[in-house]
């Protein structure tokens, strides 16, 4: 299965292998480092999205920043 995956910096959208969740990427474009969240928390991360005002900042943990 294949994932499209927006950067949350320069847009630029990214096929990636379903094994990639849940994992840390860096976009080829701008170079930013990047969580992919699992299944099972990809709700969870796009209500906190939208809900920002500021960015956000995922650590490799998980906990949220912004």
């Amino acid at each position: 299965m294949k994932l499209l995956v927006k950067c949350p910096k320069c847009t630029h959208n990214l096929s990636l292998d379903a094994d990639m969740l849940d994992k840390r990427v860096r976009c080829p474009q701008c170079n930013r480092l990047f969580k992919v969240p699992d299944m099972e928390n990809l709700d969870k991360a796009v209500n906190i999205i939208r809900k920002a005002k500021t960015q956000i900042h995922v650590d490799q943990d998980g906990k949220i920043y912004g």
